[in-house]
């Protein structure tokens, strides 16, 4: 070995020397290494907007027009693997897609397919085995519970909210409803609930709308998943409440191209912050806001009323005490 000659004939220390010498180079290698094979990976998020989930803010250009529960994860999932870089788009006709007479898809599945650069779908996604054909989903993020939102406190399960013949509304193409098809024949309480909604049900748009038929109207409730219902009752519809959720909907999930192979890196930082309970916090924190729940913001009669009194009697009973 052609060492130069201070490593052939010296003491310890010399030795020591190289020890130190080949460690730092070694460690220098494996950096160059590290940067060079794992490199940032640029993800273009698909983003369905939903009050619940994610609300646009501003003109879309920045992540920081989007607040809400996807992009609070998103963030967070940067944090904990700083591989993941991540720009929030609105998905197509904001909505989840449906595969094209042919070939291909629309809205946010047909995001994920068809652009030239990484696109994933984050949204309201629940019913993954509809899209394994050419999807893959990532590690949940959340699990989805259907559920039907009350107003009466009599009601507490699904079964005396049919016998006491309540009407039942249900959003249009939503994935509780989708899951209540494909579930009700191994139930008879939600078969009973599908024919109730199929009878003499309505069909509403959004949640949203459904939520206030439920608040306005008497002996109505609304199908809705478990989610995005925590959401809207602890800001606007307080004294509304869910009954009934142990039927599983599905789990929501991140959707990518089928073999995706950057998937792995997603499902570890998702895996990672799952077991730290991470998620966990962030979902109780975007979902549910003790405290700020107003009933819409709409000046009800009955409070106006409320007022006037207060003030009425607090003014009569000031001038009898100056008496």
């Amino acid at each position: 070995m052609n060492c130069p000659r201070r490593w052939r004939s010296g003491g310890t220390l010399q030795l020591w020397s190289l020890v130190v010498v080949l460690a730092a180079n070694l460690f220098t290698c494996n950096a160059d290494y590290t940067l060079k094979t794992k490199k940032q990976i640029l993800f273009n998020v698909s983003t369905i907007l939903n009050p619940a989930f994610a609300r646009l803010e501003g003109t879309g250009s920045n992540n920081s027009d989007y607040s809400g529960l996807i992009p609070e994860i998103l963030k967070a999932l940067k944090v904990k693997q700083p591989r993941i870089d991540y720009h929030i788009v609105k998905a197509t006709d904001n909505e989840i897609g449906r595969r094209k007479q042919g070939v291909g898809w629309t809205g946010l599945m047909g995001d994920v397919l068809s652009s030239p650069h990484k696109v994933i779908g984050a949204g309201p996604i629940v019913n993954i085995d509809a899209y394994n054909d050419d999807f893959d989903p990532s590690e949940p993020w959340a699990t989805a519970y259907m559920t039907l939102v009350v107003k009466s406190t009599n009601v507490t399960t699904l079964r005396h909210a049919l016998d006491g013949g309540m009407t039942v509304v249900a959003v249009t193409n939503s994935a509780e409803l989708d899951a209540l098809r494909r579930t009700a024949a191994t139930d008879a309480d939600l078969r009973r609930l599908q024919e109730r909604i199929d009878n003499t049900g309505r069909f509403v748009d959004s949640l949203e709308v459904g939520l206030e038929a439920v608040r306005t109207e008497a002996n109505t409730g609304v199908l809705a998943n478990s989610e995005e219902a925590r959401y809207h009752i602890s800001r606007r519809f307080c004294g509304l409440r869910p009954v009934n959720t142990t039927h599983r909907i599905g789990e929501f999930v991140f959707v990518f191209a089928r073999n995706d192979s950057t998937i792995g890196v997603f499902n570890d930082a998702l895996k990672a912050m799952a077991a730290d309970g991470s998620l966990d916090r962030i979902r109780d924190r975007e979902l549910e806001a003790p405290g700020s729940c107003n009933n819409g913001g709409a000046v009800r009669l009955e409070n106006v009323l409320l007022a006037f009194l207060l003030v009425a009697f607090a003014t009569f009973w000031s001038a009898q005490i100056m008496i």
